[in-house]
C-alpha cells in the first residue's frame, strides 16, 4: 500500500490573472504533476505593464558668457511586456538526495514614449518646438539551470550544487524627433543597437553541524559572462529629409566578465554568548574592448570581505548584538559603456568604463526585546563607503549638458534604526521602522574638491488589519527625506499604499484589489549645479493606480520560493540611464 501511494500521482497549480487601471494586464499559470519520487511543472505567464506619468525640466548653462535656458515639460509612459515559458522536472533520488532540472524561454520588451514641448531662450531668442522620444528594447531570452542537493545525518548537514545558463538578445532603438509650428523636423536623432548576451554561473554549498551549537559552512560561486555591443547612430539632414548614418557616434564595444568567489563562516554559542566569523575572497576581472580602436579597459584584482557578528542574551527577553561587515556594490552594464549616445538636442549620455565598484564598511550594534510575538529593536550604525558612484552632469558644449557616471569619493552614514513589531489587538498588527541618521559625501570632481551634508531620515509603516476571517486589509506608508548628493540634492517624498484581499472559495479563490500611491504624493524632485550649469528636475506618476488580482489555487498548491525558476537578473535586461 505504501508503494502504491508513492507512486500515486497528484495535480496541482494555480493560475493569476490581474488587470490594471493604467491600462495593463497579465496571467501567469503554473500546473504541478508528480509524486514523492518525481514531479513535474509547467508554466506559462504573459504580462502587459503600463507605467504613465508626467516630467518638468529645467537646464540652464553658461557658455562663452551666454545664458541659454532650455525648459522642457509633457507626459511620458514607460510599457513592459514579457512572456514565456518554463518547466522543471524534481527527481527525488532517495530520501536525502534531490536533483531538478529546468528551463525557461520567453520574450521581453520594453518601451518607453514621452511627449513634451521644448522651450529654449538663448539671449534673446526664445524658441519653442513640440519634441517626441521613443525607446524600444526586445529580444528572447532562455535559461537552464541543473540543482543537486544532498542531505546526510540531518537537514541540518547538506551539500547544494547550482549551475545555471542564460542567453538573451538585446536589440535597442531610440528616436528622437523635435518639429517646429508647422510640424517640419528641425532636429532627428536615431540610434540602433544590438548585441548578443550570454552568463554561466555555478555555485557549491557545504554546511556541517559540528554538535548542538558549532556550525561550519564553505562554498565557491562564480559569474562568467559575455556581453557585445554594437552601436549605430543617424542623424536627421534636414536639406535632405532623411536620416543619415554618422561614423563619429557608432562604435561596437565587447565585455567579458568573471566573478569567482569562495567563503568559509563558523558560528558558536558559549553560554549566553555568541559569535559568527566569515571571509570571503573574490577573484574579478573584466575586460572592455573598443573595437572600433586601440582603447581597451581591464579590471584584475583580488578582493576579501570579512564579517563579525555576536550577540549575548542578557535574558529570555533581551538581546545585545554587535557586528561588522565589509560589502561591495559593482557597476551596472549601462555605466561601462565608453560611447556617447544623444539623448536629445540637449542632453547627451556617456558611460565610463574606469568605474571602480564602491566598498562599503558598516559597524552595527544594537538591543532586541520581545515580549509575547512583539519585538521592540534600537540599532545604531555607521557606514563608510569608497569609490562613492553618483551620476554626474557638466557641459558638453553651449546649451548641451553631459551626463555620466563617476568615482565622486567617500561618504559616511551615522545614526540610529528603531524598529517596532506590535499586536495591540487580535484583529490589528503593524511594523514600524524609523530611520535617522547624519549624511555627508566629500571628494573631488571636476577637478574641485566639494563636501556636503544633510540630516536624513526614512521611515515604513505597514498595518495589518483582519477584518474577518475572509477579509484582509494592508495600509503601508513610506517616507523618505530630503539628501544630498555630490551636485545637487533630491527632495524628501512619501507614499501610501493600500491592500485588499478577499477570500473568495477558502483555500481556493482569491480576490486582491490594490491601490499604489493612493493620494499621489509619489513625486520624484531633484537640482544639481556645477560649473556653467544649472538643472531642475521633476517626475510624477499617475496616480492612485488600482490593480485587481484572482488567484486560483487547486490541490492545496504551494508555490515552491526557495527557488525562482530560471529568472534573469535586471541588471541583465535593463533600460540605459534615465534623467
Amino acid at each position: 500500500m505504501i508503494l502504491k501511494k508513492d507512486v500515486k500521482s497528484t495535480l496541482g497549480g494555480m493560475v493569476n490573472s490581474s488587470v490594471s487601471s493604467t491600462g495593463g494586464y497579465g496571467t501567469n499559470m503554473t500546473f504541478s504533476l508528480g509524486n514523492k519520487k518525481i514531479r513535474y511543472s509547467l508554466g506559462v505567464d504573459y504580462n502587459k505593464r503600463i507605467f504613465p506619468g508626467s516630467m518638468k525640466l529645467t537646464n540652464e548653462t553658461y557658455h562663452d558668457g551666454v545664458l541659454t535656458v532650455v525648459q522642457t515639460s509633457g507626459n511620458s509612459e514607460r510599457r513592459w511586456n514579457p512572456y514565456g515559458l518554463r518547466g522543471e522536472v524534481l527527481f527525488n533520488l532517495s530520501s536525502k538526495t534531490a536533483i531538478s532540472l529546468g528551463g525557461r524561454y520567453g520574450i521581453r520588451s520594453m518601451e518607453r514614449l514621452s511627449n513634451s514641448t521644448i522651450t529654449e531662450l538663448n539671449g534673446c531668442i526664445i524658441t519653442r518646438n513640440s519634441n517626441e522620444e521613443i525607446w524600444k528594447r526586445s529580444g528572447d531570452f532562455n535559461s537552464l539551470y541543473l540543482d543537486f542537493t544532498h542531505n546526510f545525518s540531518s537537514r541540518r548537514h547538506y551539500f547544494k550544487a547550482q549551475l545555471d545558463y542564460a542567453s538573451m538578445g538585446g536589440d535597442e532603438e531610440s528616436r528622437t524627433e523635435m518639429r517646429n509650428d508647422l510640424g517640419e523636423i528641425v532636429y532627428g536623432q536615431k540610434n540602433v543597437e544590438e548585441g548578443p548576451r550570454k552568463r554561466i554561473r555555478y555555485s557549491l554549498e557545504y554546511v556541517l553541524p559540528i554538535d548542538s551549537t558549532k556550525k561550519f559552512e564553505a562554498g565557491v560561486s562564480a559569474r562568467i559572462g559575455k556581453f557585445e555591443n554594437s552601436s549605430k547612430y543617424y542623424e536627421y539632414d534636414t536639406t535632405k529629409s532623411t536620416y543619415i548614418f554618422s561614423d563619429l557616434y557608432s562604435h561596437t564595444i565587447t565585455n567579458s566578465r568573471n566573478i569567482q568567489s569562495m567563503y568559509a563562516l563558523f558560528s558558536d554559542k558559549i553560554g549566553k554568548f555568541g559569535y559568527q566569523l566569515g571571509l570571503r575572497g573574490e577573484y574579478t576581472y573584466r575586460y572592455i574592448t573598443y573595437v572600433d580602436s586601440n582603447y581597451s579597459f581591464k579590471i584584475d584584482r583580488w578582493d576579501f570581505f570579512p564579517t563579525f557578528h555576536f550577540s549575548y542574551q542578557i535574558n529570555n527577553l533581551q538581546q545585545l548584538m554587535l557586528s561588522y561587515s565589509k560589502r561591495i556594490h559593482r557597476p551596472r552594464g549601462w555605466e561601462l559603456g565608453p560611447f556617447l549616445t544623444w539623448m536629445d538636442a540637449y542632453n547627451v549620455r556617456c558611460g565610463n568604463p574606469q568605474l571602480k565598484p564602491e566598498y562599503t564598511d558598516s559597524y552595527e550594534a544594537g538591543v532586541q526585546t520581545f515580549w509575547g510575538k512583539n519585538l521592540i529593536s534600537i540599532e545604531g550604525f555607521y557606514r563608510k563607503t569608497y569609490n562613492k558612484i553618483e551620476r554626474v552632469q557638466s557641459v558638453y558644449s553651449e546649451n548641451v549638458i553631459l551626463h555620466t557616471v563617476d568615482n565622486v569619493g567617500k561618504d559616511y552614514s551615522m545614526g540610529l534604526e528603531f524598529m517596532v513589531n506590535f499586536n495591540p489587538l487580535r484583529w490589528w498588527s503593524f511594523d514600524l521602522m524609523l530611520n535617522t541618521y547624519n549624511y555627508k559625501i566629500e571628494g573631488q570632481l571636476n577637478g574641485k574638491e566639494f563636501s556636503r551634508k544633510s540630516f536624513n531620515w526614512n521611515s515604513r509603516f505597514i498595518n495589518e488589519f483582519k477584518i474577518s476571517r475572509k477579509l484582509q486589509a494592508q495600509l503601508m506608508i513610506m517616507y523618505n527625506s530630503k539628501s544630498v548628493s555630490a551636485q545637487g540634492e533630491r527632495n524628501g517624498f512619501f507614499v501610501t499604499d493600500l491592500g485588499v484581499k478577499y477570500n473568495v472559495i477558502p483555500g481556493k479563490l482569491f480576490a486582491i484589489l490594490q491601490v499604489r500611491d493612493l493620494f499621489g504624493t509619489g513625486e520624484f524632485e531633484y537640482k544639481s549645479y556645477g560649473s556653467g550649469f544649472n538643472t531642475y528636475g521633476h517626475f510624477s506618476r499617475e496616480a492612485p493606480i488600482l490593480n485587481l488580482t484572482l488567484r486560483y489555487n487547486f490541490n492545496n498548491y504551494r508555490e515552491d520560493k526557495s527557488r525562482k525558476m530560471n529568472e534573469i537578473e535586471s541588471e541583465d535586461f535593463e533600460e540605459p540611464m534615465i534623467y
